[in-house]
This record gives C-alpha cells, structure tokens and sequence, in this order.
C-alpha cells in the first residue's frame, strides 16, 4: 500500500493488484509509464484519477478501473483485495476451505 505523499500529481499512475506465494494481498503504485516487473503481479489497472490514489481510495479504484487480466475485484473491510467470485462465496456462506481461490491460495486474513 502507498503513502499518498508517494502520489505525484504531474504523473500518470496505476495500480497493481499482487500475491504473494504466501498468499500476502497487496496494492502497488506504479508509475503509467514505467515497466513494471514484479512475479506477484495479478493484473495491473488502467491509469487511475490521481484524486483516488491520493485518498487511497481502494474500493473506488477497484470499481472505477478496467483490469488487464478483465477480472473484476473488490475489496474487504480490511483492504485485503478479492475477485469477484471469491466475494460472491464469502456472501453465499461457502466455508473457506471450500471457495476457489485465485490461484489455489487463500489469502492471509486477519484472524476472526
């Protein structure tokens, strides 16, 4: 997660959706027009109103930005994001251990 000091205002931002192989969710600012290589990448958004990045407006950017893989995300109360089909399990009931991850691999929630 970026600090909204971190924002330049003179550049075009996007953000990067990413997991790690522990399964650590996580949001990247990435400047539009640098190459960004990171093996965590899930998908990447379009460029982003510098407004939400400033706000760190996660659930805005999610529902506001298209995808590069054309997933749709969410995210939950404590800024882990989700795809749409996980959040659709969560709503239903659908026990943890039975919801299709992203990738085979749940992601690290804070303990209920």
């Amino acid at each position: 997660m970026w600090k909204n000091y971190e924002v330049d205002e003179s550049k075009d931002h996007k953000v990067a959706i990413c997991q790690s192989s522990e399964g650590r969710r996580y949001f990247e600012l990435v400047e539009a027009s640098v190459t960004y290589d990171n093996p965590d990448l899930i998908s990447m958004t379009d460029i982003v109103p510098y407004d939400l990045l400033f706000r760190r407006a996660f659930e805005e950017i999610l529902e506001s930005s298209n995808f590069s893989n054309g997933m749709v995300f969410g995210v939950d109360p404590h800024g882990i994001w989700l795809t749409l089909d996980e959040i659709n399990s969560f709503q239903k009931g659908v026990p943890d251990d039975q919801i299709q991850w992203l990738n085979g691999m749940p992601p690290n929630f804070l303990p209920r």
